[in-house]
């Protein structure tokens, strides 16, 4: 926590340096103090802080990935599919091991992706339930939510 108080320290002395301080300047800033703790990262070992950051964003990229992609599927399933065809089922999810905000956290991805909501946890919190509208391979459901969404999830939560 401590490096990213130093890093908005060096964000805010950046844009006090510019000639016009505006909030793109506070952005650059950040960015650049960002890089200089990357750069010295391993002086840190007890602070996961630009670890933490970085596999923020990779989980943000992936969810945008995700939520297109299933926003497509979807589309080609009602565009493209006889009624018949769709195959929706409520599947389980294990997510033992997890905490309380990192399940919160899974099951609100999940709720936001098309064609997918999180319906219950289980009061053991070692569960989920998932009801998907192509649930015709809940394997595949269930590997695409693990890879998608829960390693992202736990790259900056750990």
């Amino acid at each position: 926590m401590a490096l990213l108080y130093i890093n908005l320290i060096i964000a805010f002395i950046w844009m006090a340096l510019s000639s016009t301080p505006h909030p793109e300047s506070l952005a650059i800033g950040y960015v650049v103090g960002f890089l200089i703790l990357a750069i010295f990262d391993q002086l840190y070992k007890e602070d996961a802080y630009v670890r933490r950051t970085l596999g923020f964003l990779k989980f943000i990229l992936m969810f945008f990935k995700a939520l297109v992609l299933s926003s497509i599927q979807i589309a080609k399933c009602i565009i493209l599919l006889p009624n018949n065809s769709i195959h929706p089922n409520f599947i389980t999810f294990d997510v033992t091991g997890m905490t309380p905000f990192e399940i919160i956290l899974l099951t609100h991805c999940i709720t936001l992706t098309p064609g997918t909501t999180s319906v219950l946890v289980e009061d053991d919190f070692k569960t989920i339930y998932v009801h998907a509208l192509a649930a015709d391979n809940p394997k595949a459901v269930r590997d695409s939510i693990e890879n998608d969404l829960k390693k992202y999830i736990l790259g900056f939560t750990r």
